[in-house]
């Protein structure tokens, strides 16, 4: 074997301590293999952000879609409350259809106790001109009972029912609430 005497970094000439053979050398700056290793450890670091800041996104979608169906259905119970005490319990033996105004002031006529759902488009989004850009189905349905004593004699309440519906992405699937509002009958 043949040695290569260099000038070590204390100043010695040979290979003894302090001198480095040639190929032990470390230059500065980073070999391939590290960058690559570096690139994957970002792209795995980079992914795993991409899809917290997605679920974030849809999680925050579905809150506000929910936010807005309980004030649409809470807005509509709100107008249920404010009908006549009788003309409520007739509504609710008779089956008829009780008029509410949507958000943009449209008029819509509601069967009451119906099994069927009515559909009402609620806007997400409206543009600079005040169109609506985006939009979700609202589904709901009026329930009103009165209640009976054990006698079958109707007791001075009722009972409002709102069961309503919407699309969640989150779930990519209806999710279903209801809102439920006791009425008594007061004396005038």
């Amino acid at each position: 074997m043949v040695g290569v005497l260099r000038v070590g970094m204390n100043g010695r000439i040979g290979m003894g301590k302090g001198c480095k053979p040639h190929w032990r050398i470390r230059k500065s700056g980073l070999t391939l293999v590290e960058v690559i290793i570096s690139l994957v450890v970002l792209s795995i670091l980079a992914i795993g952000i991409i899809a917290s800041v997605l679920q974030v996104r849809r999680t925050s979608e579905s809150q506000v879609r929910a936010e807005l169906a309980y004030g649409v259905a809470n807005g509509f119970i709100e107008q249920i409350r404010g009908i006549n005490y009788n003309s409520l319990a007739e509504f609710a033996f008779s089956g008829a259809q009780v008029e509410l105004i949507t958000q943009n002031d449209t008029r819509i006529f509601v069967p009451v106790n119906s099994s069927e759902f009515t559909e009402v488009r609620v806007p997400l989004t409206i543009d600079a001109d005040g169109e609506t850009t985006t939009d979700m189905v609202f589904a709901f349905r009026v329930l009103v009972t009165v209640p009976t004593d054990a006698s079958g004699t109707p007791l001075r309440m009722l009972s409002m029912r709102i069961p309503y519906r919407w699309w969640d992405p989150l779930i990519d699937g209806e999710r279903e609430r209801e809102l439920t509002l006791v009425r008594s009958q007061v004396a005038r």
